[in-house]
């Protein structure tokens, strides 16, 4: 995926995401409601806080690689595709992941 298309994507994504107060509450409410989880990473990529958006999306797979037919895992990747491939949160975020699929 080419990083136009990437974040085309999740500009559609983030209009559904819901707004990320609303979400942080949510979780606050139920730590594990995977959804809720994905959403907010949509939602911190949206207000700029990539960072944070990988983070999130890392502890959903770790939590639960398998939800949602590996949808944490999948939206790392678009997350990555849509930044440049030095991009230090790239580097980060892709070492994390494969850490925690080859353990």
């Amino acid at each position: 995926m080419t990083a136009a298309r990437a974040q085309i994507e999740l500009a559609r994504q983030a209009a559904k995401a819901g707004p990320e107060t609303e979400l942080r509450a949510a979780l606050a409410r139920d730590p594990a409601n995977r959804q809720v989880m994905f959403d907010l990473a949509t939602a911190l990529h949206a207000s700029g806080k990539v960072e944070e958006a990988v983070d999130m999306l890392l502890d959903l797979f770790k939590l639960d690689r398998d939800w949602n037919d590996g949808a944490a895992k999948a939206q790392l990747f678009t997350l990555f595709g849509a930044l440049k491939p030095q991009d230090p949160i790239v580097l980060k975020g892709r070492r994390r992941l494969s850490s925690m699929i080859f353990v």
